[in-house]
């Protein structure tokens, strides 16, 4: 018996969104005290089908992408490395026994995920998001960046031109503002908990790309405590800026890490707050008639970890959000929020998309 509840108005019907799963995503595993292990995925599986989540999303097997495809993005020297499959890329991105194969099956799924979204699905990848990932570098849990790889598939191979990225993960999406700086074929709006307080350190608000890129590239720091109030504020202008640049595809990094309970961070969106902007996010979609790329991005510590990614699922497939606590932001951190977001319309009004010029 399913205990999920249609919204009102809701589409959903049986097997209607593809999610894109692999055994081979549980190899995926950086150790069993890791923030990051296969207990993630593997638990979050298991609770999608004994709520009958499963009922509405079809599983599809992707596949492992080419070495072609990595090197799309990345240099020869870092696919090397991947592959050894000893020794450690950074300090918290050990290299481990399959993780060649469970990574470019990782990156083979948003290459679906985006190839489905591409033709107007809602389609999701519970192991993609992978930002942090530079043209060079691997780190914070990131080997190869498989947002980028399936952007740059999509624009050489089925001449994509604009493309739109909004990443809501608590760290700011790094590896892909670097490899997208200086183009305006692919747009980010990354909106994260202020670098100077968390890993990786970058993300400010003056941070809006450079040369050819100027302007496609928005930040959104947000101080520590920003909640579903500070979100929403944030994200009106976040889906301001997407749909003014009109792009045929939208990828959404929904890391849940913002989330209060979250072990790594310290933002306190709700199960509501994660609903709610997987859900604007979709009605963005619909207005522009395109599809959604949703990768599950990061989240950290099990036991709260299964309802929050329901949560990410729902929003964006009209079902009702699972409960959760309520918490508000307080004053002064509103009112920051506020300031961030005035800095970052500021940026905005002279920009080419706001201008036409895209």
């Amino acid at each position: 018996m399913s205990m999920l509840t249609p919204k009102a108005g809701g589409d959903v019907s049986k097997k209607t969104f593809p999610i894109v799963y692999s055994e081979e995503y549980l190899g995926y595993h950086l150790g069993d005290e890791h923030p990051l292990n296969r207990d993630r995925i593997k638990k979050t599986m298991e609770y999608f089908s004994s709520i009958g989540l499963l009922d509405v999303l079809e599983v599809i097997e992707p596949k492992r992408a080419r070495e072609e495809d990595v090197l799309l993005v990345h240099d020869e020297e870092l696919l090397e490395r991947v592959k050894s499959e000893g020794g450690s890329l950074s300090p918290d991105t050990p290299l481990f026994k399959g993780v060649f194969n469970s990574s470019l099956r990782a990156v083979g799924g948003t290459i679906l995920c985006a190839e489905l979204a591409l033709k107007g699905k809602v389609c999701f990848n519970p192991l993609g998001g992978f930002h942090h990932a530079g043209v060079r570098t691997s780190s914070g849990f990131c080997y190869f960046n498989d947002i980028a790889i399936a952007c740059e598939k999509l624009i050489s191979e089925e001449n994509v031109s604009r493309i739109a990225i909004l990443d809501v993960d608590a760290h700011h999406a790094n590896g892909t503002q670097e490899i997208f700086y200086s183009r305006r074929d692919v747009l980010l709006v990354s909106i994260h908990q202020d670098g100077r307080t968390l890993y990786p350190g970058t993300g400010f608000t003056w941070e809006i790309g450079s040369g050819d890129g100027r302007g496609f590239n928005y930040n959104f720091p947000m101080p520590p405590g920003s909640g579903d109030e500070a979100y929403s504020i944030a994200m009106n202008l976040a889906i301001e800026i997407i749909e003014k640049y009109s792009p045929e595809l939208l990828i959404y990094q929904g890391g849940v890490d913002t989330h209060y309970s979250d072990i790594l961070t310290d933002l306190i969106v709700t199960n509501r707050g994660i609903w709610e902007m997987a859900h604007r996010t979709r009605e963005l979609a619909n207005r522009l008639e395109i599809g959604v790329a949703v990768l599950f991005g990061g989240g950290y510590g099990l036991e709260t970890l299964p309802t929050r990614f329901s949560s990410l699922v729902s929003g964006f497939i009209g079902l009702n959000c699972p409960k959760d606590l309520e918490i508000r932001s307080d004053d002064e951190v509103l009112r920051r929020v506020k300031g961030v977001v005035e800095e970052v319309r500021g940026l905005f009004e002279d920009s080419p998309i706001s201008k036409g010029n895209i």
